[in-house]
């Protein structure tokens, strides 16, 4: 055996570990990062609809109940905290 041509395992590598690490490079990568990338998404959404709707209905009672702007400031603050409890419990469901 010449000293040129040694087996792959006496210099220390393995060709089926090297081409299993090849063959899964990023996969793990691009789930985690797609998971984050919807739980992010679904965290922004969830605060811009819920405060979105408390906006819209507190202006059609405004203009139903002429009490301008107390109800849209009543509405408004109910759509944050609605926000707000949406993303306690993604953040609950995401822990455990």
């Amino acid at each position: 055996m010449n000293n040129n041509t040694k087996p792959d395992k006496e210099l220390g590598y393995d060709k089926e570990k090297i081409q299993k690490t090849i063959n899964n490079f990023g996969k793990k990568d691009k789930g985690g990062f797609l998971k984050s990338f919807g739980l992010f998404t679904q965290i922004g959404v969830s605060m811009a609809v819920c405060i979105f709707f408390g906006v819209i209905l507190g202006k059609y009672l405004d203009e139903w109940l002429g009490t301008s702007p107390w109800m849209l400031l009543v509405c408004a603050m109910a759509g944050g905290a609605a926000a707000i409890k949406i993303i306690y419990d993604i953040a609950v469901k995401e822990r455990g």
